[in-house]
């Protein structure tokens, strides 16, 4: 169970032993709430929290060391300790300025929150650069070290290594108004993209370079609404809402505009019963009888913004 409670800012959380990347995409299904976790690993997650702020449950969701990138959509979120302006100091916001904040669906908090007594929200940029992520530091490829009192017989060329490649990813924003599925923008994010293993859901699609799929994935119908109550014995009610979000990612290689488009993006409706222990691209044969293609190239239909979040 997941509810946020938008007036307080506060929100509840229910988990047995369930996997951390489930309990994600269910925060982002039924709230909107999309947590892009840098250097992200799997685990097995129990939690049960009653109106909690928002940084303190996701805290103790993640670990309280985690860095993150939260979407909120176009919902408000209330965030203590933003500069308002460039001259103002951390905490204290410009004249005539209250430090509640509209984040908008093209604009992300980029958050680290730590553990306060107060439980309040603490944040500060995160700025990643070309070594290993550590914040405000980069490292410089490492030169040899030569002894003056050696006496040099035969000179070589000395290798210097490179500097250590960013790692990013890249993660599609779509809207889904019944069977119509568009992308709404793309973003670069920071970190190794980790897949944990895949379920076969409600939807399957798939990625195409050159003929071959090289990407393939699975995700629950994201018009699908369900009315909890509070107690978990009695039933509750399926909904059906007009429009839906969910999000997709892609690996590193695959950040470039020009590659994006390049890309065959199909995306199939799952019918009838079909049972296989994990979704992965061996398996995808087995699914033919049971898919219904819905929409298919939306990348090179259509335009879309791409906001790189890696950059300073």
């Amino acid at each position: 169970m997941i509810k946020m409670d938008w007036n307080n800012q506060t929100i509840s959380i229910a988990a047995q032993k369930q996997p951390l990347s489930s309990v994600l995409q269910r925060l982002e299904r039924q709230e909107g709430i999309t947590v892009s976790v840098v250097d992200f690993e799997e685990k097995e997650v129990t939690l049960n929290l009653e109106n909690q702020p928002l940084d303190a449950a996701l805290s103790q969701l993640l670990g309280p060391d985690k860095r993150y990138l939260l979407d909120v959509g176009e919902r408000e979120l209330a965030v203590k300790g933003l500069t308002t302006s460039k001259e103002g100091k951390k905490g204290t916001p410009a004249a005539g300025l209250q430090p509640k904040y509209a984040v908008s669906d093209t604009s992300l908090v980029r958050a680290k929150l730590q553990p306060e007594r107060n439980a309040k929200m603490k944040v500060e940029d995160i700025r990643l650069t070309e070594s290993d992520g550590e914040r405000g530091t980069k490292k410089p490829a490492g030169q040899l070290a030569i002894r003056p009192d050696l006496e040099v017989v035969k000179t070589e060329k000395q290798r210097i290594a490179p500097v250590q490649e960013e790692k990013k990813y890249t993660r599609l924003r779509f809207r889904m108004d019944g069977d119509v599925i568009k992308v709404e923008k793309a973003m670069v994010l920071p970190g190794e993209l980790t897949v944990p293993p895949m379920e076969l859901a409600d939807y399957v699609y798939t990625v195409e370079m050159n003929g071959k799929i090289i990407e393939l994935g699975s995700f629950q119908d994201p018009l699908e609404m369900h009315s909890h109550y509070p107690e978990p014995d009695k039933e509750h009610e399926l909904l059906v809402a007009p429009t839906g979000y969910f999000v997709i990612s892609l690996p590193g290689q695959l950040v470039s505009p020009d590659r994006l488009k390049s890309l065959t993006l199909e995306f199939f409706r799952v019918e009838g019963s079909v049972a296989i222990p994990t979704l992965n691209i061996s398996q995808f044969e087995r699914l033919r009888n049971n898919l219904r293609s819905v929409s298919r190239n939306i990348l090179e239909r259509e335009d879309f913004p791409i906001e790189d979040l890696t950059r300073e």
